[in-house]
């Protein structure tokens, strides 16, 4: 329960660094995300398959200038999914993940056939904290902007796994959704 709770705490923290320093940078046009409802790019049943009984999204708790969120969840606890929409970062989505995240414990790899670009950030093990090897994001760029997903309470061992098939298939979904909406 330890390792599973450092694990969750590690990537959750992870996730909203990222989408704090993308928010607090501003990239991208300012309010480029106004009209965009994360909630509605991943049905219950579609996150279901990614994150088991994870529940309704909901707006999430965070709010950022120019990062829309939609959790999946406990509306108190942490979150088992998290799906955020925000500018692209002009560096590239690989890139960005790289100097976010590269040198914090995490690999980062490229995704083929998903959106303009697609990468996902793979934490390392480290047995001295308990943790596993999981994946802690998944951003695609779609046009002008990024649709992270980030399953903070569900383990995702990174690709070329049946559980991260699942994920890019959702995120292939909410990728159709966030293009046929103007993104």
């Amino acid at each position: 329960m330890a390792s599973f709770l450092m694990g969750s705490i590690h990537r959750g923290l992870m996730a909203v660094g990222m989408a704090c320093t993308l928010g607090v940078l501003g990239y991208g046009a300012p309010g480029r995300t106004a009209g965009v409802d994360p909630c509605s790019l991943l049905t219950d049943a579609e996150v279901d398959a990614v994150a088991p009984a994870a529940g309704h999204g909901h707006p999430g708790k965070a709010k950022m200038k120019n990062v829309a969120t939609c959790e999946w969840g406990k509306p108190h606890g942490m979150p088992a999914l998290i799906l955020q929409v925000t500018p692209v970062d002009p560096s590239g989505v690989k890139a960005g993940l790289q100097e976010g995240m590269g040198s914090s414990g995490y690999d980062i790899f490229a995704v083929a056939d998903l959106g303009d670009e697609a990468a996902t950030a793979v934490q390392q093990a480290d047995p001295k904290y308990g943790l596993t090897r999981r994946v802690a994001i998944l951003s695609v760029r779609v046009g002008d902007r990024e649709l992270s997903l980030s399953p903070t309470g569900v383990t995702i061992a990174g690709p070329g796994t049946p559980s991260f098939a699942k994920l890019t298939h959702a995120a292939a979904l909410a990728v159709k959704r966030l293009q046929a909406s103007g993104g």
